[in-house]
């Protein structure tokens, strides 16, 4: 669920014209071709992945399937007709494409730097204890591999999951932001694939942009890529700053709920009652 949604992919002086200050939710308009498939509040594809994901940790008693992973993933695509709306990234779809196929995950490249890995990373940082990094790195590339492989990508689903999981713990936020450069560093520098910038600069160069902004508003656009949409998404966060061109962070709330009913749904297992725990206390420490 997200407020962003309807002036999403567009240029920001022509949703603020349309639309004005968004301080409530709308339904998608129909001019937008992706969210004009969205009702008021209705949560997007990207809490829909993000399900997918969590199913499947669920039917794995919390360990990563991708080839799950990415079955479930398809078979929302398909009952949404995702393929025919314009609601799949280019990475993405092409990935799922391959997965309708037949094609195993492991043989498929997925070497795009789109945002699909991290906007669908939630369950994982409700599930994952941010420890050790270079386990918590690998078991967030496992998870993103059925549609993104590439440094980039997953170095971006690596930031988010990490801040979510140390929210989660209690780490204050100043000492998460602190932390998330040096993060998205080592996740980037693991494994190279791609001639991608610094997500950790550009993570840096959003932190200031947000600590120097003057006022309650600010533009900005970031589009897809994860190089853009990951530090767009986490600097709001640091300041009372709000962007005339982006989704909310509350969009990770929505699937923090339901991961929360999904997870108290099953059957009774120590695992599933930490992840439990986990989505509800993400879901307080968003609302509240």
């Amino acid at each position: 669920m997200r407020w962003g949604c309807p002036p999403s992919f567009g240029h920001a002086a022509a949703f603020k014209a349309h639309f004005g200050w968004i301080d409530r939710f709308l339904p998608g308009p129909k001019e937008n071709n992706a969210a004009c498939y969205f009702n008021r509040a209705e949560f997007t594809d990207d809490t829909s992945m993000a399900l997918c994901l969590a199913d499947a940790l669920l039917e794995r008693e919390g360990k990563i399937d991708p080839d799950l992973i990415g079955r479930n993933i398809l078979d929302w695509a398909l009952r949404f007709d995702a393929f025919n709306k314009n609601v799949l990234g280019p990475t993405s779809k092409i990935a799922l494409n391959a997965i309708r196929d037949g094609k195993p995950v492991a043989e498929l490249e997925n070497n795009g730097v789109t945002n699909g890995a991290a906007m669908r990373v939630s369950p994982l940082g409700c599930l994952l204890p941010a420890r050790d990094v270079d386990s918590f790195i690998d078991d967030v590339a496992l998870a993103s591999s059925p549609t993104h492989k590439s440094d980039l990508a997953v170095a971006g689903a690596v930031v988010i999951a990490w801040a979510i999981s140390r929210a989660i713990d209690g780490e204050s936020w100043s000492a998460i932001v602190d932390s998330l450069p040096s993060i998205a560093r080592h996740a980037q520098q693991k494994r190279i694939t791609t001639f991608s910038a610094s997500l950790a600069a550009r993570l840096e160069i959003a932190l200031k942009i947000v600590r120097n902004a003057d006022g309650t508003e600010s533009p900005a656009n970031s589009f897809t890529r994860s190089l853009a949409q990951v530090p767009a998404l986490l600097s709001p966060f640091r300041a009372p700053l709000r962007w005339l061109n982006w989704h909310k962070p509350t969009r990770i709330a929505a699937p923090s709920c339901a991961l929360t009913l999904a997870a108290t749904q099953t059957p009774s297992a120590l695992w599933r009652r930490r992840f439990a725990a986990r989505c509800m206390a993400l879901t307080l420490s968003i609302l509240h």
